[in-house]
């Protein structure tokens, strides 16, 4: 949605769809090392408490949309200023809200003791 939302001025050009392709792909992937970093370094309160502090931080600061100065460069390719525009305006909340939350609630959930703890498929 935020690469349609950046269209007019980009154009509907192949490189704005393939560059947001990677930017998202290239923030999964980091979103889950994050995530197994967290998991394997950090014992599970401050687990816990890093990413509910990072969470909020990042969701309090958040602005989904285009500023009206940001402009798209009149010479060369627009990639590098896409790829910048969508590092401040969708990328921090990409990497922590849906991706690291089911991960780390799921292996959360795994060290609780419940009885269904240890069935992958009942969450």
């Amino acid at each position: 949605m935020f690469a349609k939302m950046v269209l007019p001025p980009l154009g509907g050009s192949p490189a704005v769809w393939n560059t947001a392709q990677v930017f998202f792909q290239a923030t999964l992937l980091l979103g889950y090392l994050y995530a197994h970093i967290l998991v394997h370094v950090f014992p599970l309160r401050m687990q816990v408490i890093c990413h509910i502090v990072l969470l909020a931080g990042i969701l309090s600061v958040v602005s989904i949309g285009i500023s009206p100065a940001a402009a798209p460069p009149v010479q060369g390719t627009p990639v590098l200023w896409f790829l910048h525009l969508l590092l401040v305006t969708v990328g921090l909340p990409f990497f922590f809200c849906p991706l690291d939350n089911g991960t780390l609630l799921q292996k959360w959930f795994s060290k609780t003791g419940h009885t269904s703890s240890e069935d992958p498929y009942f969450l």
